[in-house]
């Protein structure tokens, strides 16, 4: 994994991802009353399957957990499925958001009912 930096830019409203000084990652959020709503997420081409957006998605929830006055709430796919995957922060998550992912959870296939293909099947 590459070494990433992540800060808030508040005055742009998102967390960034930083490699060698250059914006590869961020992560836009709206601020409303004490709930942080993360709205989208975008890593550069160049960036993609190192880490990144997963650095992004840990730093940008630790520092959430370190303000402690707010709550997390997400309609970007990616901070979803990255929180869904690290079940350790839902304390930080607004109730809306935890059915919603309770919900999502249920309607997921299990691993078991989707076996891998026999011999001789495509």
């Amino acid at each position: 994994m590459t070494d990433v930096v992540v800060r808030d830019n508040t005055a742009a409203h998102r967390y960034e991802a930083v490699v060698d000084e250059d914006v590869v990652g961020f992560a836009d959020y709206t601020l409303d009353q004490g709930v942080i709503t993360f709205v989208h997420t975008e890593v550069d081409d160049a960036h993609g399957g190192r880490g990144v957006g997963s650095a992004l998605a840990r730093g940008a929830i630790d520092d959430v957990r370190a303000q402690a006055a707010r709550t997390v709430r997400t309609t970007c796919p990616f901070i979803s499925a990255w929180l869904r995957r690290h079940p350790e922060n839902n304390d930080l998550l607004s109730a809306r958001t935890r059915r919603r992912s309770f919900r999502d959870t249920l309607r997921a296939p299990h691993p078991a009912a989707d076996p891998l293909p026999g011999p001789g099947t495509t």
